[in-house]
């Protein structure tokens, strides 16, 4: 991130960490590994909330702006 974590989930069931920035973006991290695993540019404001879905497998990102996105962690695509 390039400013400050805002909101951060710990993955039921998996070694995975995602946090959300003031910066508008969400990362999805491997917590066994320490590496980052996915970089997501989801909003254009700040990100105030995080989830996991699918079976670990989507990240639903809430922002300041009142919009959601739902995000494919392994790719990062919206």
């Amino acid at each position: 991130h390039t400013a400050a974590v805002t909101c951060l989930l710990v993955a039921p069931q998996s070694d995975l960490l995602l946090t959300g920035s003031e910066d508008g973006t969400v990362i999805v991290w491997n917590v066994t590994s320490r590496e980052l695993k996915t970089h997501i540019k989801a909003n254009t404001s700040i990100v105030t909330s995080v989830a996991a879905g699918v079976n670990n497998t989507m990240v639903i990102n809430g922002s300041e702006d009142s919009t959601i996105v739902i995000s494919d962690i392994s790719s990062g695509k919206l």
